[in-house]
Formats: C-alpha cells, sequence, structure tokens
C-alpha cells in the first residue's frame, strides 16, 4: 500500500478505539482515554498508522497537562499554544527530528481543535518561533521593565512586575507563574529562594535584581495568596497571555511568557551555568530546546581559554 494511501474509516477507527499507550498511569489513562479518542477521531487521520502516530502524541501531551501542569483536560488547554511548547520543552527526550514531526502533528491539530487558536498570531510569537523562542536582547529587557513600571494601576504594575520577576528572574514555566503562592517564597542570607511543587518540584534561585519585589510580598501578603495576580481566582492556562494582552503596551514590545523564560535560560547558558546545574533548575531533562545558544558563547581571552582546558578534574583519566 502507498504510505499517502487513506485507510478505511473502520480501520482508523479500531485503532483508536483499542489504542493503549506505553509509559502512561493507568489510573492517567483511564481518565483522560475518552478526550484522547473524542480529539484524534475529529482531527480525522487518513490512516490508521496515523490515527496511532496522533493517539500517542495526544495521549501524552493530556497526561502532561492534566497531571504535570494540573490543569483541566480540554481543548482549550490542551492544544494551548504555551502548554504545547513547555511540553516538548520539558517531557522528551526527543531527537531534533522527531521533535519537529511532534511539532508539526500538534500545530496541525490545534488549529483544528481549539476553538480559541488565533488566526493570526503576532510575529514575535508566530508558530514558526514559538516552539523556540528567541530570547530578548539586553535592550529589549530594558523596554520590558518600563512596560511593567507603565501599567495603569498599582495592582497591574505589581502583577507586571512579578511577571518579570518570576520569567526573567527565576525562568519558570507559565503554569508554574500560575501556581506559585507567597508561601513558596524564601529568603535567607543567599538570596530568595522559589519552591516549585508539582512535577518538576524545585527550588529555583532568583536572579538578584529581580528579588526585591517578591521579598517586598513577603511581608504584605498572606501565604495562601497566588504571587502573579492574586485578585484572579481562576488559575486558566491563559491568564498570562489575557493580562498582557490588556495591559499597556509598550511601543513595538508585548512580552510572552516562553521567550521571557528563554531570555532567562541562555542568559545563563552565556554565563557559562554548568549545563546539569541549569536543567535541574529550568525543570528540563536537557538543554536541547536551547541548543543552538550553546555554542555561540563570547571569544575567550587566550589566558582564560588555556586556563580552562588545563585545569586539573578530579575524576578525569
Amino acid at each position: 500500500m502507498n504510505q499517502h494511501q487513506e485507510t478505511a474509516p473502520d480501520e482508523v477507527a479500531q485503532v483508536i478505539a483499542n489504542y493503549t499507550p506505553r509509559g502512561i498511569d493507568l489510573y492517567h489513562w483511564l481518565s483522560i482515554r475518552d478526550f484522547v479518542q473524542q480529539a484524534v477521531a475529529e482531527s480525522e487521520p487518513p490512516t490508521a498508522d496515523e490515527a496511532r502516530r496522533r493517539m500517542t502524541l495526544v495521549s501524552a501531551l493530556a497526561e502532561w497537562v492534566g497531571y504535570g501542569a494540573c490543569f483541566p483536560v480540554e481543548r482549550r488547554t490542551v492544544f494551548d499554544l504555551d502548554l504545547m511548547g513547555e511540553f516538548i520543552d520539558t517531557g522528551n527526550d526527543w531527537t531534533p527530528k522527531v521533535r519537529r514531526m511532534a511539532q508539526g502533528r500538534l500545530k496541525t491539530l490545534a488549529q483544528r481543535l481549539n476553538p480559541d487558536w488565533p488566526a493570526d498570531l503576532p510575529e514575535e510569537s508566530a508558530y514558526s518561533s514559538a516552539w523556540d523562542p528567541q530570547p530578548y536582547s539586553a535592550a529589549e529587557t530594558v523596554a520590558l521593565r518600563a512596560w511593567a513600571d507603565s501599567q495603569d494601576t498599582a495592582e497591574r504594575r505589581a502583577s507586571a512586575q512579578v511577571l518579570l520577576a518570576l520569567l526573567l528572574g527565576a525562568g519558570l514555566h507559565s503554569h508554574e507563574v500560575l501556581a506559585l503562592r507567597v508561601r513558596d517564597i524564601e529568603v535567607d542570607d543567599a538570596g530568595v529562594l522559589l519552591r516549585v511543587r508539582g512535577q518538576r518540584a524545585r527550588a529555583v534561585p532568583v536572579r538578584s535584581d529581580y528579588e526585591q519585589m517578591l521579598i517586598e510580598l513577603l511581608t504584605d501578603a498572606p501565604g495562601e495568596q497566588y504571587v502573579f495576580a492574586p485578585e484572579q481566582s481562576s488559575r486558566r492556562s491563559g491568564l498570562v497571555p489575557a493580562f498582557v494582552a490588556q495591559s499597556n503596551p509598550q511601543p513595538g514590545l508585548r512580552p510572552t511568557a516562553r521567550r521571557l523564560r528563554a531570555t532567562w535560560v541562555v542568559a545563563h547558558i552565556t554565563a557559562g551555568v554548568p549545563a546539569p546545574i541549569l536543567v535541574r533548575a529550568a525543570g528540563l531533562t536537557n538543554l536541547r530546546p536551547y541548543e543552538r545558544w550553546l555554542y555561540t558563547l563570547p571569544e575567550y581571552e587566550q589566558d582564560a581559554y588555556r586556563q580552562a582546558l588545563r585545569k586539573h578534574t578530579k575524576d578525569a583519566p
């Protein structure tokens, strides 16, 4: 059979009905199975093999959204741009080829299945670049601080400043921003530490230039209060982009969560933070999403270059 030839609909339906994923907790699968089957069926895969691929991908994505990011498993969240990007970043040790194939399938599925999918994404979050967002430049970072300070109420200024502190200052994922509470902020002589909970539980040190806003929260807010946009009781996945969309814009610049986080990651790469430390703090399994920046480092002076490579390491052969 030609690989592009369509399969009989009943064969596709059989694959969808009988599919059982590997590597997913049985309880999790039973809770998301109906959603996955309905979504894949509605996407109308042309062949049984394609149906199987989509079942595998959507099962993994839905489990991560429901049990990793802790959002309701529904089309607006499972096929949300930021959450799909975070899933690609955090949950898989894929080769670049497999990664690109997964991205293409997710784009196709999201466009068809998410009723809130934006018809015309702005340039800086165009889908072609949203998987591996470009970090903000130093000048753009200055403009982002001005954006936060320019909001027209004290409440919105505070939320904008906190958003920058959690994304530019600590590199959190957007779903972690929404879940963080004041009780998760710790201050000691070494600075500010964020206790991130959930599937990627970890402690993340905050960059020193973003600490003060978070320190002030400890004296002014109860421990149960959400750190970002505490007036919003619903912690829906679109809260961060909705806040930005309703904010006073800085000319030519509206921040996006994944570009802010990418700026934090790439800044640490270029500063020479060891990969194992950065991977742990970022809640990643590897730095593959940021591979193109790993080798784009400042030129070293000859003495520093030689010293770094000559230095004795304890376990070297």
